[in-house]
């Protein structure tokens, strides 16, 4: 059984298909399922969902929880990547304002539901990207608040870049 569980662990680091690709939870609804998501999160972190306010803040106290887990990083995308970036995603939402969409990706012939929230102008801030990037890179010293500060400072340069051209 070690054997085998390492081999997949192996196989999963070395050939990684889209993170979302097996799916999200309540697929083309998730969108409706949000707060439900969150407080789940909540609920498997034994974390106050008062707590998980939207705020930067509360993401250091969700890395906090999840560090103390000591997941490897297949355990952490596989049972809680989900739920991180649904929650990451009401903190960039929080912040940047805008609303959930889900952008539909046709790969290896399946749909896969990718969130955002999308701005002004039709723009996608990603809860998924900075926070796979983050856990890939720094599987045991990540910082979600660092990840998600760091997608919406992206954006803050090129609205200044757009309006120094104009």
């Amino acid at each position: 059984d070690k054997d085998l569980e390492d081999l997949r662990r192996f196989l999963y680091k070395n050939s990684k298909p889209h993170p979302l690709i097996d799916g999200i939870p309540y697929r083309a609804n998730y969108l409706t399922h949000i707060d439900t998501i969150v407080f789940e999160l909540s609920q498997k972190l034994n974390i106050d969902i008062k707590e998980l306010n939207g705020s930067l803040e509360s993401l250091t106290l969700l890395e906090q929880k999840i560090k103390g887990l000591k997941l490897d990083q297949f355990q952490m995308e596989s049972q809680y990547l989900i739920y991180i970036m649904t929650y990451c995603g009401e903190v960039i939402k929080n912040k940047v304002g805008g609303n959930w969409v889900l952008n539909v990706l046709s790969i290896e012939g399946k749909d896969v539901y990718e969130p955002v929230i999308r701005v002004r102008d039709d723009r996608d801030y990603s809860p998924l990207w900075p926070i796979v990037q983050e856990i890939s890179d720094r599987p045991t010293s990540f910082s979600f608040k660092n990840a998600i500060e760091g997608e919406m400072e992206k954006y803050k340069l090129i609205d200044m870049m757009l309006k120094k051209n104009k």
